[in-house]
């Protein structure tokens, strides 16, 4: 499943935010139970580039409600602070054994400098 392209509201740096994706089966709809899926966030500013700004393992994501197919993640306010004013490239992946793979890809993440 590829989700169309979505930008997050923006954060600032500094500020710890928790992130949450829904996935669903784009044919009929339904949640999908992502009980059993390891998950991973990549954060680029540019997104061709090799090197991630930030990445998320899936020991890092909250898996509450993932029966009903919602996944969170937090980004603490040092990771935060650690990205520059622009916006980021997300990528969320959901892999299921060694087969199935979820990816939501050109999630962007605007990112606004910290005033203090």
């Amino acid at each position: 499943m590829i989700q169309q392209e979505q930008t997050l509201d923006e954060i600032k740096q500094g500020e710890s935010v928790t992130l949450q994706f829904t996935f669903r089966y784009e044919s009929t709809g339904t949640v999908i139970d992502m009980s059993n899926y390891t998950m991973t966030l990549t954060v680029k500013n540019d997104p061709t580039q090799a090197d991630a700004d930030l990445t998320k393992a899936d020991a890092t994501w909250d898996k509450t409600d993932a029966a009903s197919g919602i996944m969170a993640v937090t980004l603490s306010a040092a990771q935060t602070a650690a990205l520059s004013a622009e916006i980021y490239h997300l990528e969320v992946k959901a892999v299921y054994g060694t087969s199935t793979i979820i990816s939501k890809k050109d999630i962007k993440l605007p990112v606004l400098e910290s005033i203090e």
